[in-house]
């Protein structure tokens, strides 16, 4: 928890009860890395049609994805949220809700992404994912932080 409020204290300069945005992320961690000297640059965002292809280079390169289900485009009028599943002997099953939250993403099949959120193993349905994107919220807040070699 140490390296998290670092962190937190001199690269990524959280808004106080909003947290932080993918913006925000980008440039903490790219000066993270400009200062300890590693090969590694990162961008926010993609286009919502390469979400995906773009998890998949991600994943094959060995980085995990942070992916952000974002606000309602209305922030204070809509409550929409997106399901995170489990699974289960039937299949998967829905355990909660999430909104303005940043996950991890480390695998990824035809239809889920597994992903890991503080600390626990869940399930996101790509298809809800993206529907939740294009209805609920946009792709400046909703989308994935990309990681390339410098």
């Amino acid at each position: 928890m140490e390296l998290v409020n670092k962190l937190g204290r001199f690269y990524l300069h959280p808004i106080p009860g909003l947290g932080i945005n993918g913006i925000h992320l980008t440039i903490g961690f790219n000066i993270y890395c400009l200062t300890h000297h590693i090969k590694l640059k990162g961008h926010w965002g993609t286009f919502p049609s390469r979400i995906w292809e773009r998890v998949d280079e991600m994943l094959n390169k060995g980085f995990p994805v942070v992916m952000a289900v974002g606000p309602n485009k209305l922030f204070h009028k809509q409550k929409h949220r997106l399901n995170l599943y489990t699974k289960g002997g039937d299949g998967y099953e829905m355990q909660c809700t999430c909104r303005g939250h940043f996950v991890t993403i480390t695998n990824m099949d035809k239809d889920y992404v597994t992903v890991s959120s503080w600390g626990e193993k869940y399930y996101i349905s790509k298809k809800q994912y993206e529907a939740y994107l294009k209805k609920y919220s946009n792709c400046f807040f909703t989308n994935i932080f990309i990681v390339d070699k410098r």
